[in-house]
């Protein structure tokens, strides 16, 4: 399970293991009322040349692994939400990749995002995307994963 924190990802790097993650108060799986702390775990993100170390907790009751996320990343992508949206309504509108990121991870995110427009709404033309991506936002959708 994931527990979005509003983070900065300079503040962690600085910090580190002594960062104060902020507890979730109760499982999101169970709804019991302790969680304990469980370690921490590496995860990357852009433009950071190691690994991060982001706090983890354990629901005693189910045994639910609660890891801390960045509120301003979606769920299994390093780039920031801002990052993803800048760069594909770049492609979308200029028609060119902006540099910077690798090129085979923005086409991943594009064709996701064409899949997902297309299954949830109808869209398969190009300047529709952009709308097609603020909707599965407001849905609740990650609109770059491949998972529906």
């Amino acid at each position: 399970m994931l527990h979005f924190v509003d983070v900065l990802l300079k503040d962690v790097v600085e910090q580190g293991r002594k960062y104060p993650w902020p507890k979730p108060s109760r499982c999101p799986r169970c709804d019991h009322y302790q969680v304990w702390g469980h370690g921490f775990v590496d995860r990357f993100f852009d433009l950071l040349a190691d690994a991060l170390l982001i706090k983890r907790f354990r629901c005693p009751h189910c045994r639910c692994v609660i890891c801390c996320r960045p509120a301003n990343h979606f769920s299994r992508i390093q780039a920031s939400k801002e990052t993803v949206k800048d760069n594909l309504f770049a492609r979308i509108s200029t028609g060119r990749w902006p540099p910077g990121l690798l090129t085979p991870r923005q086409r991943y995110w594009l064709a996701n995002l064409k899949r997902k427009a297309l299954v949830y709404f109808g869209v398969n033309q190009i300047h529709g995307l952009i709308a097609a991506y603020g909707r599965l936002i407001a849905a609740g959708h990650v609109p770059i994963s491949c998972c529906f």
